[in-house]
């Protein structure tokens, strides 16, 4: 593939994962909120450009590989959430290219928080009340 051409990681057709198994449970929020995140160790931050109760998608041309196992911190105002989650999809774009394509990863939540759900829905409400 020639230098700065769209790249997506992609796997033998027997590891790719049936797009039915990935759709939504829960819808997005917009929102920018800081994320930090890591392989074993927190490393890397970065912002995630929309959530749901299940996964997020974090802005970055830096992705992780699909299929890691990654360690989360998102920083909700007043509250830092700590998760595990999996990468699910995973872009990146010519550098020249970053401000006015999307690239990123998407998100799965493998493990989440106790209260997870219910503080979810308490800070979404909060936004749809503004």
């Amino acid at each position: 593939m020639p230098p700065g051409a769209l790249v997506a990681p992609a796997r033998p057709v027997s590891e790719r994962v049936d797009m039915n198994q990935q759709r939504r449970t829960s819808p997005r929020v917009a929102a920018r909120i800081p994320v930090r995140y890591g392989l074993v160790t927190i490393d890397r931050a970065d912002t995630a450009e929309n959530l749901s109760e299940g996964g997020l998608f974090i802005r970055t041309n830096r992705p992780m590989v699909v299929g890691s196992s990654l360690q989360l911190e998102i920083g909700f105002p007043g509250r830092t959430v700590c998760h595990g989650g999996e990468v699910v999809w995973a872009i990146r774009v010519p550098e020249p290219m970053e401000s006015v394509m999307v690239c990123g990863m998407g998100i799965r939540f493998t493990e989440t928080e106790p209260g997870w759900s219910s503080f979810f829905r308490s800070w979404k409400d909060g936004l749809d009340g503004r």
